[in-house]
């Protein structure tokens, strides 16, 4: 398939996620309970993927334009739509499904298959394309069954994909952070004199184990904070996404580096997934600590995170 699109800013060079990560931290599962929506099939509703440029065939012509964060929807009234979530929306269409099988059809958009730029490598209208599909909880797997337009695909079927969970914090003031000075907590914190520590050092996510009865309900809510920092991340606006992080953090990521702001702000176009993979080590009714998975591309790394309650809400502590 061969088109001609641009769709804003590319990735960094080939950057592993705990590369990434060490990134802002030296310069410087989801929202409660969203179901499916309901309907006469089980496709139907909003999700996520994030690709990377490792996901992107090396022959596929401006493949780097489908790098981001993507929410697909396949609404109840049988039209669905892509939307890469730092540029809007780029291909919209219809969908039916028979049994397992679903069957989308391009109309319109950027990216659509039913351009004729798409047309160029493969003869014929490939314009629809026919996968498998299969929810599970919160995540839907789409398998190509017979699909000509090559973008579509790697869209489609790279990655799973999870139920969407939409950034909803409000912006913070950076410059009032950087005014207030770092607390002296932070300077006081026995986990912050080499805050890579825990993250070059790779944690066996099978090993934790919860220490309270409440772990349950403070896991739903810690979660919740990952799908937050995830989602947040993927708007590539660092005002979003600091406000998950505990005041002390935070406060040291941007106190620290009179160039943070733009660190971060390149680092936040690769797109990285947070989630729990281990039990919550509850040492307290206000912190607990857990192992997290961030996913960049096709790498994963395991870190242990801290987590505390305040102001009325989990934070990420480091």
């Amino acid at each position: 398939m061969t088109r001609s699109f641009s769709l804003t800013r590319r990735s960094p060079g080939a950057i592993g996620a705990t590369a990434l990560l060490a990134l802002f931290l030296v310069g410087a599962s989801l929202l409660p309970a969203q179901s499916l929506a309901q309907s006469t099939d089980t496709l139907s509703g909003s999700y996520a993927v994030a690709l990377s440029r490792d996901d992107i065939p090396t022959d596929l012509a401006d493949g780097y334009g489908f790098v981001g964060r993507w929410i697909i929807s396949f609404n109840d009234d049988g039209s669905y739509v892509g939307e890469r979530q730092d540029v809007g929306i780029v291909v919209t269409g219809t969908y039916t499904t028979s049994g397992s099988q679903v069957t989308v059809t391009d109309e319109s958009g950027l990216v659509s298959c039913s351009n004729a730029s798409a047309t160029t490598i493969s003869p014929g209208d490939i314009s629809t394309g026919t996968y498998e599909f299969a929810v599970v909880g919160q995540t839907l797997t789409l398998t190509p069954i017979d699909d000509g337009c090559r973008g579509r695909v790697v869209l489609l079927s790279s990655r799973a994909l999870s139920v969407y969970v939409p950034c909803t914090t409000e912006p913070l003031d950076q410059a009032a952070v950087v005014a207030s000075g770092t607390p002296e907590s932070v300077e006081e914190a026995d986990d912050v004199d080499d805050p890579l520590a825990s993250i070059l050092t790779p944690v066996d996510p099978t090993t934790e184990e919860a220490d309270s009865p409440d772990a349950m309900s403070i896991a739903a809510e810690v979660d919740a904070l990952l799908g937050q920092m995830s989602a947040c991340w993927s708007t590539g606006n660092p005002s979003l996404w600091l406000p998950l992080l505990s005041n002390a953090f935070r406060a040291s990521l941007i106190g620290n580096s009179p160039d943070f702001e733009s660190t971060i702000s390149a680092a936040m176009s690769t797109p990285i997934v947070w989630e729990r993979a281990g039990e919550l080590d509850v040492e307290s009714a206000t912190r607990v600590t857990a192992i997290v998975r961030a996913t960049v591309g096709m790498e994963q790394d395991f870190q242990r995170f801290v987590f505390v309650f305040e102001d009325g809400e989990w934070r990420w502590d480091g």
